[in-house]
């Protein structure tokens, strides 16, 4: 019982700790992108979200190109079905 609640305090620790790191990461990106595009983007909401966005999914993008090399393509198929089933199913 008492390995259960250390594992569970591990886990929980790890995932604050990337959590904070990934959207640390993004939120610096987007301050980098949004310093260089002020000069000739006019800002208003849709931009800033379609910006917001395209950090994101470029994140995820090198996020599953680096898992395929640690882990091989098998975790690719694994974490797009795990996507699925977790957006898309009733329960």
């Amino acid at each position: 019982c008492l390995n259960a609640k250390i594992l569970i305090i591990h886990l929980s620790l790890y995932f604050v700790q990337v959590g904070l790191f990934e959207e640390t990461i993004k939120l610096l990106m987007y301050g980098i992108a949004g310093f260089y595009a002020a000069t000739f983007v006019k800002w208003n909401n849709l931009s800033i979200m379609f910006n917001a966005m395209s950090i994101s999914c470029g994140f995820a993008v090198i996020e599953n190109i680096l898992y395929a090399k640690s882990y091989g393509n098998e975790v690719l198929l694994m974490r797009a079905f795990t996507f699925w089933r977790r957006k898309y199913s009733n329960t």
